[in-house]
């Protein structure tokens, strides 16, 4: 984060000053600039709006920049058109005007049950990018207080979803989520970890302006099971463990079979 200082005058004789906090990286920005970020890749805007909402000046005192001070401005936010990041968490931690919010930071209030069918939704929406499955995504992340995801009237929220959020808003829920996975796959590499093939459709696709390149969907169901292993009796508690828990144990298993072998 660096700061900035824009000085003006008004009236031809009054000398004021803005000074504003420019991030340097995906993880600096705060819920408006993501969404404004996001945004983008849904519809471009203009050197004057795209400033306005970025930084939070106000449109005449932008108005009245040069061409070049614009694009001085502009080029601060040149890592926006790279989408590379990776956070731990959702900028949004709550849809304006619908009472549905993000899982914690670090999803640490997300049961391995609730991952495995999000993440599930994300793949479809990654393979097959209708507005269906953008909108199944967002109704499986984003839950009412104490709701718990299969106790809910799923196509009634999805509906929901569609009619109350905008394209914007979902679309940098996606985006989102594509920077969190980004540090799943680096905090539990062994369950994440990406072949040579995928890593390379990654890439490709962030540089197609974050259009995720048809990936392989993990399977979850034998993931779970294979944590669960004979403890058949008390396969529903461990759906309903800590995702982050759940990770850590099954990245620990596949770390010492790819070590040992066994």
């Amino acid at each position: 984060m660096k700061n900035v200082r824009i000085e003006y005058t008004r009236f031809h004789y009054l000398h004021r000053q803005v000074d504003i906090n420019v991030p340097e990286r995906w993880e600096d920005l705060n819920c408006a600039q993501f969404a404004t970020c996001a945004g983008i890749y849904i519809k471009p805007l203009g050197d004057v709006e795209f400033i306005s909402r970025y930084f939070g000046i106000k449109k005449n005192l932008v108005k009245r920049m040069s061409k070049f001070e614009q694009y001085r401005l502009t080029e601060l936010a040149g890592f926006a058109t790279k989408p590379s990041g990776t956070v731990n968490f959702f900028y949004m931690e709550e849809i304006p005007g619908t009472k549905l919010l993000s899982p914690a930071g670090k999803l640490r209030d997300v049961t391995f049950e609730h991952f495995s069918l999000f993440d599930t939704f994300f793949f479809d929406y990654a393979n097959e990018p209708t507005e269906d499955n953008l909108c199944r995504l967002v109704a499986a992340i984003y839950l009412k207080k104490n709701e718990k995801v299969t106790e809910i009237d799923f196509e009634r929220r999805v509906r929901h979803i569609a009619f109350q959020v905008d394209k914007a808003t979902q679309y940098a829920i996606f985006l989102n989520y594509v920077f969190l996975r980004d540090w799943l796959s680096k905090t539990f590499r062994f369950i994440f970890e990406k072949s040579d093939s995928e890593d390379e459709k990654l890439s490709q696709s962030k540089r197609n302006f974050g259009k995720v390149a048809k990936p392989g969907r993990p399977d979850w169901n034998s993931i779970l099971d294979s944590l669960v292993g004979d403890d058949i009796l008390n396969y529903d508690s461990y759906k309903a463990m800590s995702c982050i828990l759940a990770f850590k144990t099954i990245n620990k298993r596949l770390k010492e079979f790819k070590r040992n072998g066994k």
